[in-house]
């Protein structure tokens, strides 16, 4: 009758451990982020690289989104995570939630002259800022009022632009 059960020897089970903490080690120092959705939806494209790359002082972004469109807020944040890992330390992006933030929308509510009855996305570079309405980054049937393709990357670097070009 044979043994199905083959024993490892002690000098493997001593170095399991380490080989694990040496896979570990080199997945942490060579991390690489790839977007594997078959859309490629979260890739960056290269034009946006480029403005984000050559950005030279910091770009804030705040976010006054509408919490009730779950998958419209899950795709923004998503995208401005993106953004953020890109352009690095020039990056920055807030969520603010006047509902239980009430004094730090106001605050930016007061700095940047807008109603807070909107939902935006609002990019603020050096002395000047440009909203972006949440409504704006998808196409909306206006028949249906189905709601279509995601623009969120053409409206977000266009705003970038217009800030640093301006």
């Amino acid at each position: 009758m044979s043994n199905a059960f083959t024993p490892i020897s002690p000098l493997r089970q001593r170095f399991r451990p380490l080989w694990w903490l040496g896979i570990n080690y080199l997945a942490f120092r060579h991390y690489v982020h790839k977007d594997l959705s078959q859309s490629q939806m979260y890739t960056l494209s290269p034009k946006t690289v480029d403005v984000l790359k050559k950005l030279d002082s910091p770009v804030n972004i705040y976010t006054f989104l509408d919490e009730r469109m779950t998958g419209q807020v899950g795709q923004i944040t998503t995208l401005l995570k993106e953004y953020q890992r890109v352009g690095g330390k020039n990056v920055s992006v807030e969520k603010i939630d006047p509902a239980y933030d009430i004094a730090r929308a106001s605050a930016l509510q007061k700095k940047l002259h807008f109603d807070g009855t909107d939902h935006l996305v609002i990019f603020e570079y050096k002395d000047r800022n440009q909203f972006v309405k949440q409504a704006d980054l998808y196409d909306i049937n206006p028949m249906t009022g189905q709601v279509g393709s995601f623009k969120g990357e053409q409206q977000f670097t266009s705003a970038i632009i217009t800030l640093t070009e301006g």
